[in-house]
């Protein structure tokens, strides 16, 4: 038997096939039985490999490595019906960067782009691994906090805000600009639907942003 085809690389059915074969084949017939077994399920492999690359394309941002809107959409769909189902409460944070235009402006767009890989780069590094933070597009972003009220989520946003604030001379921003960011926090207690969770989010977001302008 050729030592170079891997025992893992066949299945209980692979084998049990070939064990019934036995009596009505030669070795070489059984090798090459064998042999064609193991490049079917390499392909197999590979097609599944692919797929699932597919799939992470699909469903992440390219930019920044974080889940994209079609990802977020869903994740929020399914979050809110576990919250149903087991009686628990999340909590959904939007988050926009202020005045990021003039970044892409003066900056350049490669720095734009530099400054979004660093705030999903500080919200991966401050959520949990059970969080889901999500880039809308642009420079909107968004997290899903399970098992979180709104005050948790606020906390959350707090050690968020500090870090891109202390850590965002890394960018070497002109000294005209600078990294600023409003959000909105809402939980499931205070909504009665995705829609409306997002809605009040998105509002607390643009209330916090008018708020920061006036001051």
């Amino acid at each position: 038997m050729n030592a170079s085809i891997a025992n893992d690389e066949f299945t209980t059915e692979d084998q049990n096939l070939v064990s019934k074969g036995r009596q009505g084949h030669t070795p070489a017939e059984l090798l090459a039985i064998i042999e064609a077994l193991a490049v079917e399920n390499r392909s197999l492999r590979d097609e599944v490999n692919q797929l699932e690359e597919f799939k992470h394309l699909a469903y992440r941002d390219t930019l920044t490595g974080l889940h994209n809107r079609r990802s977020f959409d869903e994740r929020l769909d399914e979050e809110w019906a576990r919250c149903g189902r087991y009686g628990r409460t999340m909590s959904l944070v939007l988050i926009d960067l202020n005045d990021f235009k003039p970044i892409n402006d003066e900056a350049g767009h490669a720095k734009g782009d530099e400054v979004l890989r660093f705030v999903g780069h500080v919200l991966q590094e401050t959520c949990r691994t059970c969080d889901i933070a999500c880039r809308f597009g642009g420079d909107e972003f968004a997290l899903l906090l399970p098992d979180t009220d709104a005050e948790g989520a606020e906390a959350l946003m707090e050690r968020v805000v500090a870090r891109l604030y202390t850590e965002d001379s890394v960018l070497e921003l002109p000294s005209n600009l600078r990294l600023a960011i409003s959000y909105g926090v809402v939980d499931t207690l205070d909504s009665q639907s995705p829609e409306e969770m997002f809605e009040a989010a998105d509002e607390a977001m643009y209330e916090r942003k008018r708020l920061s302008k006036v001051a």
